[in-house]
């Protein structure tokens, strides 16, 4: 760098001719010497003020959003966590309750069969045993056919109650050798040299008044 003087930059107004400082200047800026500039900053376009209600909106949004999927995950475990104790006390009920029923109601039902069969025997009793013993009279009948063929003569007892009795007399014919002998039995007996027949109707009122479960003799033939 040069040092000029001062006097050199005072213009002078007593002639017109150029100074040292002017030729310096004229020389300077004659020469093609570059001038450095202070660099300024480029002024960037001012941004939009920021949408405060968006940004709110899309936070709030995203809350529900995060609340609504946390609820539904409470909600799957507190399902599963219900219906595990569901499960749980059923087993409990069936375990406590449900197998203790489960017996009772099986003795209830037995015993209601048996109250029933019960009922249903002495309201048909009468007529059950009127029917057997019908049946067994022509049972008997059957049976009295070839024994009165093969009797030859031989006598054949018969005993039983009055009433069957009475209509056994019908049966045997007119000179044919037969005892009658009133009993207060319920079943008819005939006998006849080696030859039992004897019907079964006290054995059958006797099951229907649950008086034992077989009351045979084996001697006698059964009808």
């Amino acid at each position: 760098m040069r040092h000029l003087p001062i006097a050199a930059f005072i213009p002078s107004f007593d002639e017109a001719k150029p100074s040292i400082g002017d030729a310096w200047l004229v020389q300077e800026v004659g020469d093609d010497v570059p001038v450095d500039l202070p660099a300024f900053p480029l002024k960037t376009p001012r941004q939009p003020p920021p949408d405060l209600d968006g940004i709110f909106e899309s936070g709030r949004q995203a809350g529900l959003a995060e609340a609504r999927a946390e609820a539904q995950r409470d909600l799957a475990k507190q399902r599963n966590e219900a219906e595990a104790t569901l499960a749980a006390e059923r087993l409990r009920w069936a375990e406590d309750v449900a197998a203790p029923f489960a017996s009772q109601l099986a003795d209830a039902l037995q015993a209601l069969a048996e109250n029933l069969s019960d009922t249903v025997g002495r309201l048909l009793r009468p007529f059950l045993a009127t029917e057997m013993r019908d049946a067994a009279c022509r049972a008997l009948i059957q049976q009295i056919a070839p024994l009165l063929a093969g009797a030859d003569g031989a006598l054949i007892r018969v005993s039983g109650s009055p009433a069957l009795l009475e209509t056994l007399r019908l049966v045997f014919p007119a000179g044919q050798a037969v005892e009658f002998v009133e009993t207060d039995a319920v079943d008819v007996t005939i006998v006849t040299r080696d030859t039992v027949i004897e019907t079964r109707i006290a054995e059958w009122v006797g099951r229907l008044e649950g008086q034992g479960p077989d009351r045979r003799r084996h001697a006698p033939t059964p009808i």
